[in-house]
């Protein structure tokens, strides 16, 4: 265990009271000839040690006051998801700026951004990303964390220690975390009524005391995914077996991945083999084809969405949790709909979406494989923004120039600002990745 500072003063203090006590009664004992002097050593030791439990009393008291919520920032979140559900955003973001940094802040306001571009106030959704940026860099000096908000939420990853086995629902025996998603645990499970086959288990906890506000949205959002996922039977995207929720829990059943998210692969350092990535994103793009026959738009491709089966070299394209079904009034008002950095720009537009955002979401989640880095990138949301909507991404020949030019010639395509000038569906994507 550790002591820190605060711990620790009122030990000193104790055992400095202490000693200067044993001095004076030594002394005594010693028959040193001036009580005046004996007299004041023992007062000394005895306001000592009582300055010791002053200060232990202090620091309790301190510490309960660091863990107590905020109450003005409770107020002001309440009232600011009051005018929110009227239609009252500046009001509601009026308040909203008036809260410290939180976890629960930070998706607040990337709800009422999305609120914003639903109404097609778009620079108004630009103020609140840029407020989130500045939010996000003063918490943790990173511009870089403070843009790559929801980039690093993986599906499901094998990379958690062992907990305690318990049985939920009566079927399903947890063994182990395994990863978190938006709001949500993934753990390790067996299915007791499939012979106890591996499976994950993804859970969200929903908080009753507000769950007219945030946690609805959770909510509709992660039962949104167990639908879309479920009506989904295709090799590359990950099944769902089993979904419900009752009481304050809700949970999906899917099957189990044996590996990482492309997420790990997509460092300068960590490359995989430029033959093995042109593969999987062919094999992403046969499952987005899939997808879109049946009428759905994933909206939020990346490579943390992608898990890599490398015992059985596949693909499996995971989290439709945002996903929109075409000719559907199906929404979720106020949910951050998927990561910047590979949003297409008709997305940051706030426009309708068809196949030919996820094929440049596709398109950059390839040239992100193969380099290391983003295709677009700013020192603020906003920046980033405007880069992926008005400017050309970097050159990747000044990054891979080893590159093969069919290859460099899809990634353009897959990345061209109009739709229109990109391939016109997912399997002549996956086409021309086979031809390189």
């Amino acid at each position: 265990m550790t002591i820190t500072p605060q711990k620790s003063r009122p030990l000193l203090y104790a055992f400095i009271g202490a000693a200067i006590i044993a001095i004076g009664l030594l002394v005594n004992l010693n028959s040193l000839e001036s009580s005046l002097q004996i007299s004041f050593l023992i007062i000394a030791g005895i306001l000592t040690v009582v300055l010791f439990y002053t200060s232990s009393y202090l620091n309790t008291s301190y510490q309960q006051s660091n863990t107590t919520p905020n109450d003005q920032d409770y107020k002001n979140i309440r009232l600011a998801l009051n005018f929110q559900g009227q239609g009252r955003l500046d009001a509601a973001f009026a308040l909203y700026k008036q809260c410290k940094y939180s976890d629960k802040i930070i998706i607040l306001l990337k709800n009422l951004a999305q609120d914003y571009e639903i109404t097609k106030q778009i620079d108004k959704a630009n103020i609140v990303y840029v407020h989130i940026s500045n939010l996000q860099s003063e918490f943790d000096n990173d511009n870089n964390k403070a843009i790559e908000i929801v980039e690093n939420q993986t599906p499901i990853e094998d990379n958690s220690s062992d907990t305690n086995i318990s049985l939920f629902n009566e079927r399903y025996e947890i063994v182990r975390n395994i990863g978190k998603g938006t709001g949500s645990n993934i753990f390790l499970a067996k299915d007791y009524n499939n012979n106890q086959k591996q499976i994950a288990l993804k859970i969200l906890e929903i908080n009753y005391d507000e769950k007219n506000s945030l946690e609805t949205e959770l909510l509709a959002r992660f039962m949104r995914e167990a639908e879309t996922a479920g009506s989904l039977q295709h090799k590359n995207i990950i099944k769902v077996s089993d979904s419900g929720h009752a009481d304050n829990v809700a949970y999906i059943a899917m099957e189990y991945v044996h590996g990482k998210s492309l997420q790990a692969y997509s460092k300068p350092k960590s490359l995989l083999p430029q033959a093995l990535i042109i593969e999987l994103i062919a094999q992403c793009a046969d499952a987005l084809h899939y997808a879109h026959g049946k009428g759905i738009i994933h909206r939020d491709v990346k490579p943390a969405n992608i898990l890599y089966d490398h015992n059985a070299s596949l693909a499996k394209l995971g989290d439709f949790g945002i996903a929109h079904i075409a000719n559907s009034t199906q929404t979720i008002a106020g949910s951050f709909l998927g990561t910047p950095f590979y949003m297409s720009p008709e997305q940051l537009g706030g426009l309708d979406l068809d196949a030919r955002s996820d094929i440049f979401s596709l398109g950059a989640t390839l040239y992100r494989l193969l380099t290391g880095v983003p295709p677009f990138s700013g020192s603020s949301m906003a920046k980033l923004m405007q880069t992926i909507v008005n400017e050309p991404h970097q050159n990747i020949l000044e990054i891979r120039p080893d590159l093969p030019n069919n290859l460099i010639n899809v990634v353009e395509i897959a990345l061209a600002k109009d739709p229109a000038n990109r391939f016109s569906n997912a399997l002549e994507f996956s086409e021309q990745l086979h031809a390189c």
